[in-house]
């Protein structure tokens, strides 16, 4: 197993090795750009606004799935984080009723497309939690 000391992952603007991002309170990270980190089990960030995880082989079903990308090529994924499950869209990171409250029908942004990602994850964390 590799060493978490040795591999790193952006938080909060600043490079981090994972032992001192898994250290972190769950509401100290803003930012995580952990793209590529194949080492990440567990995404802890409760709080934070911009989660980018693309590439992260380790978060595996049922703590992600991948919709597709809307219109505008941003890719819509579900992680779970602490327990909770969110959607992660762009810079939005949501839990699934603010998902599908901010992209549905009367909505701050109603877009069918992004509706229909979201609804795409919910069915399939519905189902990973049977």
């Amino acid at each position: 197993m590799t060493d978490p000391n040795s591999i790193y992952l952006r938080v909060n603007g600043k490079r981090m090795s994972l032992a001192k991002f898994l250290e972190m309170a769950p509401d100290a990270a803003k930012t995580v750009d952990a793209s590529g980190c194949t080492a990440l089990t567990e995404l802890r960030a409760d709080a934070a606004e911009y989660v980018y995880a693309s590439g992260c082989t380790a978060l595996t079903e049922p703590l992600h799935f991948d919709a597709g990308y809307d219109s505008r090529e941003f890719a819509f994924s579900a992680i779970k984080l602490r327990g909770k499950w969110r959607i992660i869209a762009g810079c939005r990171n949501f839990t699934v009723q603010d998902a599908q409250q901010h992209w549905g029908r009367g909505g701050p942004s109603d877009r069918p497309d992004c509706l229909a990602l979201v609804e795409k994850l919910a069915a399939q964390i519905a189902a990973a939690e049977r």
